[in-house]
């Protein structure tokens, strides 16, 4: 069974999500090991202050680390996440990587983002890896939810399709 990584601040769900793709397709990748090099590849630390990470440069950095692992993915990106998206890649043995923004409850003109891995679906529900970053490392979410989490922003979550090679 892999053992998936949980994040454990409120800005390194990019780093987490790379890691946690890496260990999906069967690679011995350490959080530890590799953190501070993610952390500053995706720009998540940068001279004592912390980012989030852009869409973008997740996916610069996550085909640059495949390339120097035994067991590399394929990346292909999809675009608005929808859910017949996620069955797709599921059912081809892959998984979904997914970014979605979502709105601060305590202060509602502040938008956050984050990253998370569908891994899994069994009846109505998906796996999740890092979903909610202050709770467990596994979530399970209905499929309702599912689409409610990705509903704010359509035009800014993103999800890509990721298959092992």
């Amino acid at each position: 069974m892999t053992r998936y990584v949980k994040q454990r601040d409120s800005v390194n769900c990019g780093p987490v999500l790379i890691t946690n793709i890496l260990k999906w397709a069967g690679n011995q990748y350490s959080w530890t090991e590799h953190k501070h090099d993610l952390m500053q590849k995706c720009g998540t630390y940068n001279n004592g202050l912390k980012f989030g990470c852009a869409q973008s440069r997740v996916q610069d950095v996550l085909e640059y680390e495949t390339k120097r692992v035994k067991k590399g993915v394929k990346v292909i990106a999809r675009g608005t996440p929808k859910l017949a998206l996620i069955d797709k890649a599921l059912r081809k043995d892959g998984t979904a990587a997914i970014s979605y923004y979502r709105i601060n409850k305590k202060n509602p003109e502040y938008v956050t983002g984050h990253y998370f891995l569908c891994i899994g679906q069994t009846h109505n529900f998906y796996e999740t890896v890092n979903l909610f970053w202050n709770r467990s490392t596994i979530t399970m979410l209905s499929r309702k939810r599912m689409s409610k989490i990705l509903r704010p922003y359509p035009k800014h979550n993103y999800l890509w399709e990721i298959q092992k090679v």
